[in-house]
């Protein structure tokens, strides 16, 4: 799509909390030839992520959940 690499790194952190020394948080490690395709890769991937955090949301609303605190953050 995007020409792009995209790779997980870090580690996973609990909330208000720092990760060991020399770790950095989880995170995506997106990587491409030039901003420009960086960018788009960066705007599909929140697209998606918004898309589906969305799709469950209503699909839980339906079940009886009615959302409340997450966990994590985009």
């Amino acid at each position: 799509m995007t020409g792009c690499n995209v790779c997980v790194r870090g580690v996973f952190a609990e909330p208000n909390k720092k990760p060991t020394l020399g770790q950095k948080r989880l995170h995506l490690y997106i990587q491409g030839t030039n901003k420009n395709e960086v960018a788009s890769a960066y705007k599909e991937i929140k697209r998606l992520l918004d898309e589906n955090a969305l799709m469950h949301y209503t699909m839980g609303s339906q079940s009886g959940y009615t959302g409340g605190q997450s966990r994590y953050q985009v």
